[in-house]
């Protein structure tokens, strides 16, 4: 066996080996990358609900407070209510 002859059987097993370690790194870098993706749109997504849950938070305390506004301001409106009718009704 001659110097081309070994370096030909040596590049026949090389070569086929390296290009499934390229294509494997390939496949590792895509897949890396689909993750990251995955990833963002999670993280995105849950920024936007826990905005989202703020925002609903804060309108049930304000809905809260209107209606313990509205539940101090009706014992008032049954009091003028029953006024106006004691008035009209002994005139």
């Amino acid at each position: 066996m001659n110097t081309a002859e070994g370096i030909a059987v040596i590049l026949t097993a090389v070569i086929p080996m390296l290009a499934g370690e390229a294509s494997l790194l390939w496949f590792t870098y895509r897949r890396g990358l689909a993750a990251g993706e995955e990833l963002a749109k999670r993280q995105a997504e849950e920024r936007t609900q826990a905005e989202s849950k703020a925002k609903i938070d804060a309108l049930e305390r304000l809905l809260a407070e209107t209606r313990a506004e509205l539940a101090t301001l009706q014992p008032r409106r049954k009091r003028s209510a029953a006024r106006r009718e004691n008035t009209l009704t002994s005139a």
